[in-house]
């Protein structure tokens, strides 16, 4: 009975795929000694993630900002409004007595984090 090495088998599969993934993961899977199947998985993620990666999002522009102090929260609030549609937001770990800069760039940043691009011209702060 003759035995054949599945590691022999496994690397081979693994150079003779295409993409250029596939030969860059493909050959450090083979050395962890996985099966097909997990390489399979792993190499399948891989690919989507470099194919996500070289998407590009667009970003859709909110119109403007504004930037007011709730009292009965104790925080800072801050109001996108893209188009017809007003998103309320909590401004966490920004003390009252913030500067109005510090203000803006917590906006431009909490829009950008919700999806949307914003210009620091475009916020308003309300005391």
């Amino acid at each position: 009975m003759m035995r054949v090495s599945l590691g022999a088998v496994r690397s081979r599969k693994v150079t003779q795929r295409s993409s250029g993934v596939d030969d860059c993961i493909g050959g450090q899977l083979a050395a962890l000694g996985l099966n097909e199947w997990q390489e399979r998985r792993i190499i399948q993620a891989a690919k989507l993630s470099a194919q996500h990666s070289r998407e590009r999002y667009v970003m859709v522009r909110a119109d403007t900002a504004a930037v007011s102090w709730d009292e009965q929260r104790k925080r800072w609030v801050i109001r996108l409004r893209v188009g017809e549609e007003v998103i309320k937001r909590p401004a966490p770990n920004v003390a009252r007595d913030a500067n109005d800069e510090v203000l803006h760039s917590t906006a431009v940043r909490i829009a950008n984090d919700e999806g949307y691009e914003l210009d620091p011209a475009d916020v308003t702060v309300m005391r």
